[in-house]
C-alpha cells in the first residue's frame, strides 16, 4: 500500500488566539477544532500543526491508516508545551 503525505497545516497568527487563557490547569476556551483533508486513495497519514515558523506545534495523526475521501481530525487547541505526559 502506497504512503501518502498530507501537508502539514499552517496556523499563522492563530496560535496566540487560540491558547489565550489557557492554562496547564484548565480547559481550552473553545471546542475541538476540526482539521479537514481530503485523500484521492486510501493511505497512511501523519498529520501535524506548525506554526508560522515551521515549527510544530501539536502532532494530530502519526502514520495511520484513512480511506480515500474526506476525513476529518480533531485538535483540542493545546500546544506541545501545553500537554504533561
Amino acid at each position: 500500500m502506497r504512503q501518502t503525505r498530507v501537508a502539514a497545516l499552517s496556523l499563522i497568527g492563530l496560535t496566540g488566539l487560540l491558547f489565550a487563557g489557557t492554562t496547564a490547569a484548565t480547559q481550552p476556551l473553545h471546542p475541538p477544532i476540526a482539521v479537514r483533508f481530503h485523500l484521492d486513495r486510501p493511505g497512511f497519514v501523519t498529520l501535524v500543526i506548525e506554526n508560522h515558523r515551521g515549527v510544530r506545534v501539536r502532532n494530530l495523526v502519526s502514520e495511520t491508516y484513512f480511506p480515500a475521501g474526506d476525513q476529518v481530525a480533531w485538535w483540542d487547541g493545546l500546544d506541545l508545551s501545553l500537554i504533561h505526559i
